[in-house]
């Protein structure tokens, strides 16, 4: 999981080239990241007929954390008149470790023309960036005290010229010890396995955690996120039961409960566990509405007569196979009003075709009627269609008039 801390915006002025002789200075005022929680501000001279390794910036990781980081670069080079190019350190000179993944982001060049030539990936805003996870030692951490390895960074420009970069830094949180975590998945293939590539998580499905020793407790109980990912943390070694909360119409792909048993290290750290995965067919809805209800009469705000197009949406997708059935519900309006409703005739008519039809006999006083009528179309009505409504009766008289969508597992043999 990564950890944004606030941006800090160094305004360098890099390279003031001549023939003979060029400076490059920092900026005295910084430029604000936007960030959340403001910007670290920073300044430096740099002097490249002088020395060409010089700190760049210093970066506080907050109030509670002595010392900084500093940003040092290390061999400024004009590789042409179309490129420079410098490499970038990062000592850890504060009393914490440093945990990957550690990303310098350029966040602003000024001026504008220079670019980015070697950047290691983009942040989902789109900044360039350059990644130092592999360059923190075989242990991968970046304990106090220590430096990364050099990584080379490389500008084009249209010739040479000063020029300004503000950064940030990502870097990664201490790994938590004894941890019991999983994905619910939508398993499209039903094999019980997770695959990444294919299935896709499922949010708000409650996770259930009971240690299997000691006295009952009542269970902790976490959703999973909008990833379909959940995560217990912090717990002591132990045989734990993981249970899944299945919604109403989900089908599980495999069991609904998992034992997981976490065990202390040689370090004296708790292991942790991320494999606890539930699959899952998706929730299918058994009925929706997919138009309407619209009131229809001489009471109602349209009318006694409506024709009007309408697009019938797709179903959602299922991973089953289902059939598909359409109907036209005509019932009352749920508050009737202080005086009685009569009905003469009600018509629905779909592409002119007539699908519904009431007619209240001659010299009778007939009341709403309620019907819900099978319509002898499937997933064919999925699409544009005209809809043609008309009710007739007394001065008050309306009726809602609605379509909706059923359908049904197909019982494989």
């Amino acid at each position: 999981m990564k950890a944004h801390f606030r941006p800090a915006y160094l305004i360098v002025g890099i390279l003031a080239l001549f023939l003979i002789g060029f400076l490059i200075s920092c900026s005295e005022d910084p430029t604000d990241t936007g960030g959340d929680d403001g910007a670290f501000n920073s300044t430096g001279d740099i002097d490249p007929l002088g020395e060409q390794d010089f700190l760049l910036s210093t970066v506080d990781l907050g109030h509670d954390i002595r010392g900084t980081l500093e940003i040092w670069v290390f061999d400024l080079t004009i590789e042409s008149d179309s490129a420079v190019s410098f490499d970038i350190a990062i000592a850890n000179k504060t009393d914490r470790d440093v945990y990957p993944p550690i990303h310098f982001v350029i966040t602003k060049i000024i001026p504008n023309s220079i670019n980015v030539l070697n950047a290691d990936g983009f942040t989902p805003d789109q900044f360039p960036f350059f990644d130092f996870s592999d360059d923190i030692g075989d242990d991968g951490v970046l304990a106090a005290g220590e430096t990364t390895g050099r990584v080379k960074v490389r500008f084009g420009w249209p010739h040479p010229m000063p020029f300004a970069i503000g950064f940030r830094l990502y870097l990664g949180q201490k790994p938590i010890e004894g941890v019991i975590g999983g994905v619910v998945f939508t398993d499209r293939d039903q094999d019980g396995h997770f695959d990444p590539e294919h299935d896709t998580g499922i949010a708000g499905i409650p996770i259930e955690l009971r240690p299997t020793a000691g006295e009952p407790t009542r269970p902790r109980v976490i959703d999973t996120n909008r990833e379909g990912r959940y995560g217990f943390e912090g717990l002591p070694a132990g045989v734990y039961k993981v249970t899944i909360v299945p919604l109403p119409g989900m089908k599980l792909t495999t069991p609904p409960e998992l034992l997981v048993t976490l065990i202390e290290l040689p370090d004296g750290t708790v292991s942790s566990f991320f494999d606890a995965n539930f699959g899952a067919t998706p929730l299918v809805p058994q009925y929706e509405r997919v138009f309407g209800p619209i009131p229809v009469g001489p009471a109602s705000p349209f009318g006694a007569r409506v024709d009007t197009m309408v697009v019938i949406p797709p179903p959602p997708p299922t991973f089953r196979e289902v059939d598909y059935v359409y109907f036209v519900r005509v019932e009352p309006p749920m508050l009737m009003g202080p005086y009685p409703i009569y009905i003469d005739r009600v018509e629905v008519a779909i592409d002119d075709e007539l699908v519904f039809r009431f007619e209240c006999p001659l010299d009778s006083l007939c009341p709403p009627p309620y019907a819900r009528v099978m319509l002898e179309r499937g997933t064919d009505l999925v699409g544009e269609h005209n809809f043609k409504l008309g009710v007739m009766g007394d001065e008050n008289s309306f009726l809602h008039i609605s379509v909706e969508r059923e359908w049904r597992e197909v019982e494989l043999p």
